[in-house]
């Protein structure tokens, strides 16, 4: 089963590499694109969330770009509403990419696993850097290590976001 990723779309553009762009649109394609890169090499099911408060749009506008759901907001709703709705739905089968505190805090009690967008941007650039090489970067986590003294579990949330990580 895959899982599905929701991800807020003007956060995730304000942490990255378009954070200095004046055009917003081209910022947007822009990430839709590296999306689209990630989704050929990682094949999951993708949905970015815009804000579209000053839109004038009465519904929620939905589209599809080569099997990336994009959402705005209808006008008066921000994204972060969209997403808080997305998350009560699904819960559990849901990874939020935010930076969004209150947004991150609100998923991650409804069962979501919160990815920061810093995070995510990392992971976006190894989808990049591996479907350009054809390689898989080599995972350090894979080391074996030898432990000495009591061992440290790391808190249940923590696990399972580490978990869902390794399988982005």
């Amino acid at each position: 089963m895959t899982h599905r990723i929701v991800i807020d779309g003007y956060n995730v553009l304000g942490q990255g590499a378009d954070a200095g762009l004046r055009d917003i649109e081209a910022g947007r394609d822009n990430l839709i694109s590296r999306l689209l890169i990630y989704k050929k090499v990682r094949r999951v099911k993708l949905a970015v969330v815009f804000d579209g408060t000053r839109s004038g749009n009465l519904a929620e506008g939905r589209e599809s770009r080569a099997g990336i759901d994009v959402i705005f907001s209808r006008d008066g709703v921000d994204a972060d509403t969209v997403i808080k709705r997305m998350a009560g739905e699904r819960g559990e089968g849901l990874t939020v990419v935010t930076s969004d505190r209150g947004l991150a805090s609100y998923c991650a009690g409804r069962g979501a696993v919160v990815v920061s967008s810093a995070e995510f941007e990392g992971i976006l650039d190894a989808a990049a850097y591996e479907e350009l090489k054809g390689v898989i970067p080599e995972d350090e986590e894979d080391a074996p290590v030898e432990r000495k003294g009591q061992s440290k579990r790391l808190p249940k949330a923590e696990r399972k976001k580490r978990r869902r990580l390794k399988k982005m």
